[in-house]
Protein backbone atom coordinates (compact mmCIF):
# COMPACT_ATOMS: atom_id res chain seq x y z
CA UNK A 1 0.00 0.00 0.00
CA UNK A 2 1.61 3.29 -1.09
CA UNK A 3 -0.18 6.51 -0.50
CA UNK A 4 -1.04 8.96 -3.43
CA UNK A 5 0.43 12.50 -3.11
CA UNK A 6 -2.59 13.81 -2.30
CA UNK A 7 -2.97 11.49 0.59
CA UNK A 8 0.35 12.49 2.20
CA UNK A 9 -0.44 16.24 1.44
CA UNK A 10 -3.88 15.56 3.06
CA UNK A 11 -2.08 13.77 5.89
CA UNK A 12 0.71 16.62 6.67
CA UNK A 13 -2.26 18.91 6.55
CA UNK A 14 -4.10 17.60 8.60
CA UNK A 15 -1.26 16.84 11.11
CA UNK A 16 -0.15 20.59 10.91
CA UNK A 17 -3.28 21.96 11.78
CA UNK A 18 -3.35 19.72 14.65
CA UNK A 19 -0.38 20.53 15.76
CA UNK A 20 -1.63 24.31 15.71
CA UNK A 21 -5.08 23.26 17.39
CA UNK A 22 -6.58 26.03 19.42
CA UNK A 23 -4.98 28.50 18.30
CA UNK A 24 -7.26 29.79 15.91
CA UNK A 25 -8.25 30.07 12.35
CA UNK A 26 -4.68 29.34 10.23
CA UNK A 27 -4.14 31.02 7.14
CA UNK A 28 -3.65 28.92 3.62
CA UNK A 29 -0.02 30.86 3.26
CA UNK A 30 0.89 29.50 6.10
CA UNK A 31 -0.74 25.90 6.52
CA UNK A 32 1.25 25.23 2.93
CA UNK A 33 5.14 26.42 4.59
CA UNK A 34 4.44 24.57 7.99
CA UNK A 35 3.21 21.42 5.62
CA UNK A 36 4.87 22.01 2.48
CA UNK A 37 2.14 21.25 0.47
CA UNK A 38 1.55 23.62 -2.58
CA UNK A 39 -0.79 26.43 -2.00
CA UNK A 40 -2.72 25.61 -5.08
CA UNK A 41 -2.92 21.86 -3.96
CA UNK A 42 -4.21 22.65 -0.43
CA UNK A 43 -6.89 24.69 -1.32
CA UNK A 44 -8.12 21.60 -3.34
CA UNK A 45 -7.45 18.90 -0.73
CA UNK A 46 -8.95 21.56 1.99
CA UNK A 47 -12.37 21.57 -0.03
CA UNK A 48 -12.48 18.24 0.10
CA UNK A 49 -11.78 17.81 3.57
CA UNK A 50 -14.27 20.77 4.04
CA UNK A 51 -16.80 19.00 2.52
CA UNK A 52 -16.47 15.70 4.75
CA UNK A 53 -16.86 18.44 7.82
CA UNK A 54 -13.25 17.52 8.91
CA UNK A 55 -12.21 21.23 8.84
CA UNK A 56 -14.11 24.79 9.07
CA UNK A 57 -12.84 28.03 6.88
CA UNK A 58 -13.48 31.05 7.45
CA UNK A 59 -13.16 33.81 5.04
CA UNK A 60 -12.19 37.25 5.59
CA UNK A 61 -8.63 38.98 7.68
CA UNK A 62 -8.90 36.47 10.04
CA UNK A 63 -9.72 33.34 8.01
CA UNK A 64 -8.36 30.35 7.11
CA UNK A 65 -8.54 26.61 8.55
CA UNK A 66 -8.79 24.56 11.68
CA UNK A 67 -9.91 21.33 12.63
CA UNK A 68 -13.82 21.19 12.98
CA UNK A 69 -13.18 18.34 15.81
CA UNK A 70 -10.08 17.74 18.05
CA UNK A 71 -7.57 15.79 16.85
CA UNK A 72 -8.04 13.11 19.26
CA UNK A 73 -11.68 12.74 17.84
CA UNK A 74 -10.56 12.25 13.73
CA UNK A 75 -8.74 9.18 13.11
CA UNK A 76 -6.50 8.60 9.75
CA UNK A 77 -8.36 7.00 8.24
CA UNK A 78 -11.12 9.74 8.04
CA UNK A 79 -8.52 11.76 6.71
CA UNK A 80 -7.74 9.31 3.99
CA UNK A 81 -11.54 8.63 3.45
CA UNK A 82 -12.10 12.48 3.06
CA UNK A 83 -9.79 12.60 -0.06
CA UNK A 84 -11.34 9.62 -1.92
CA UNK A 85 -8.00 7.36 -1.09
CA UNK A 86 -9.04 3.74 -0.29
CA UNK A 87 -6.77 2.46 2.55
CA UNK A 88 -8.15 -1.23 2.44
CA UNK A 89 -7.58 -1.54 -1.87
CA UNK A 90 -5.21 -3.67 -2.25
CA UNK A 91 -5.41 -5.20 -5.89
CA UNK A 92 -4.08 -8.74 -6.46
CA UNK A 93 -0.61 -9.59 -6.60
CA UNK A 94 -0.98 -11.62 -9.30
CA UNK A 95 -3.28 -8.95 -10.99
CA UNK A 96 -6.05 -11.54 -10.78
CA UNK A 97 -9.62 -10.11 -11.20
CA UNK A 98 -11.26 -11.90 -8.98
CA UNK A 99 -9.22 -12.79 -6.08
CA UNK A 100 -10.65 -13.67 -2.58
CA UNK A 101 -11.10 -16.63 -0.53
CA UNK A 102 -13.13 -18.90 -3.18
CA UNK A 103 -10.59 -18.01 -5.74
CA UNK A 104 -6.94 -17.07 -3.67
CA UNK A 105 -3.99 -16.01 -5.41
CA UNK A 106 -0.96 -17.98 -3.85
CA UNK A 107 -0.55 -14.25 -1.52
CA UNK A 108 -4.41 -13.73 -0.80
CA UNK A 109 -4.07 -14.79 2.92
CA UNK A 110 -0.68 -13.16 3.33
CA UNK A 111 -1.50 -9.85 1.16
CA UNK A 112 -5.59 -9.71 3.15
CA UNK A 113 -3.32 -9.78 6.72
CA UNK A 114 -1.49 -6.90 5.35
CA UNK A 115 -4.67 -5.12 4.06
CA UNK A 116 -5.79 -5.93 7.72
CA UNK A 117 -2.93 -4.50 9.31
CA UNK A 118 -3.77 -0.81 7.26
CA UNK A 119 -6.60 -0.66 8.14
CA UNK A 120 -6.02 -1.09 12.13
CA UNK A 121 -3.51 1.18 11.83
CA UNK A 122 -5.66 4.13 9.97
CA UNK A 123 -8.92 2.83 12.11
CA UNK A 124 -6.58 3.29 15.72
CA UNK A 125 -4.58 6.40 15.00
CA UNK A 126 -5.43 10.02 15.04
CA UNK A 127 -4.72 13.19 14.44
CA UNK A 128 -3.33 13.39 18.11
CA UNK A 129 -1.48 10.68 17.78
CA UNK A 130 0.76 12.26 15.01
CA UNK A 131 1.41 15.32 16.94
CA UNK A 132 2.46 13.33 19.68
CA UNK A 133 4.51 11.24 17.95
CA UNK A 134 5.91 12.96 15.03
CA UNK A 135 7.54 9.49 13.67
CA UNK A 136 4.39 8.46 12.70
CA UNK A 137 3.21 10.68 9.62
CA UNK A 138 6.96 10.84 8.93
CA UNK A 139 8.11 9.37 5.65
CA UNK A 140 11.72 7.11 6.93
CA UNK A 141 14.69 8.73 5.54
CA UNK A 142 15.91 6.54 2.84
CA UNK A 143 19.26 4.17 3.60
CA UNK A 144 22.92 5.59 2.94
CA UNK A 145 24.58 3.05 0.86
CA UNK A 146 27.93 2.19 2.10
CA UNK A 147 30.49 1.71 -0.64
CA UNK A 148 33.55 -1.15 0.26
Amino acid sequence: MVFNQTAIYALRAMSTLAAHDGKGYQRSRSLSEWSGVPTSYLQKIMCRLGKAKLVKAQKGHNGGFRLSRPPHDITLFEVLEAIDHDLVAFPCVFGKHECDTDNPCLMHDTWMELRECFWNWGQTHTLADAVERPSLLTPPVPMQQTHL
